[in-house]
C-alpha cells in the first residue's frame, strides 16, 4: 500500500485524535517500518490495520467507523493534493464513473506498483449508479468512506448503500448511489 494513505492516516489521527493519540499508536503497534513512513513508499496493509485496531481500542470508534471515518477525510486530502486528476469532473456520478478508466490510470503512472482496487460501473443513469468494489485487501469500509467524501466534496444529496458480496480475497462489494431529486445537486 502506498505510503500516501499511511502520512495521511498519521496526520488525521493527529488532527482529530491528537499528537499524543499518535504517540500511543506507534508505541503500541510493533511496526516493521516503525512507523516512519514517507508519501512515495510502500508498506504492508497489515499495519494500516493494526494502527487502526489500536486507536479503536483508545478511542470510542469501532475499527469500521474508523476506516469510513478515514476514507471520508482521505477523499478531501487526495482531491485537493491531486485536483489536476478531477479537473473536468463536476460531481459524484461523473467522478465514480471515471474512477477506473481515467483516475487510477493516472495514479499507477504516479505509483506504477500501486495495488489499487477496482471500481466497475454495472449501470448508471440519472438517478442511480451501481458500482462492484473489487480489491485485494479488506477495506470496503474505506472505499465507502471515501464515496462519502465524494458525495461531501461535490455537495451532493445522494443516498449511498452498500452490500458486501465477499468478505474473503478478493474482497468484494456493490455501493448503489441513488439520487433521490434528480441527477447531482
Amino acid at each position: 500500500m502506498k505510503g500516501i494513505i499511511f502520512t495521511e492516516f498519521i496526520d488525521m489521527a493527529e488532527k482529530y485524535f491528537s499528537p499524543e493519540m499518535v504517540d500511543i499508536l506507534l508505541s503500541e503497534t510493533n511496526l516493521p517500518s516503525k512507523g516512519i513512513y514517507t508519501s512515495i513508499g510502500s508498506y504492508d496493509i497489515s499495519e494500516l490495520l493494526a494502527l487502526i485496531d489500536v486507536l479503536s481500542k483508545h478511542s470510542d470508534k469501532t475499527v469500521k467507523e474508523l476506516l469510513q471515518f478515514f476514507g471520508f477525510y482521505l477523499f478531501g486530502r487526495l482531491a485537493s493534493i491531486y485536483q489536476e486528476l478531477l479537473t473536468d469532473i463536476t460531481g459524484t456520478f461523473q467522478m465514480l464513473e471515471k474512477l477506473d478508466d481515467h483516475i487510477h490510470v493516472e495514479v499507477k503512472k504516479l505509483y506504477p506498483d500501486a495495488d489499487i482496487p477496482k471500481f466497475e460501473v454495472i449501470h448508471i443513469d440519472k438517478k442511480e449508479l451501481k458500482i462492484r468494489y473489487q480489491s485485494s485487501r479488506p477495506l470496503a469500509d474505506l472505499a465507502e468512506g471515501l464515496i462519502k467524501g465524494c458525495i461531501a466534496h461535490y455537495n451532493e444529496k445522494l443516498e449511498l448503500t452498500r452490500h458486501n458480496i465477499s468478505e474473503y480475497p478478493p474482497y468484494e462489494a456493490l455501493f448503489c448511489i441513488n439520487d433521490v431529486n434528480g441527477y447531482g445537486k
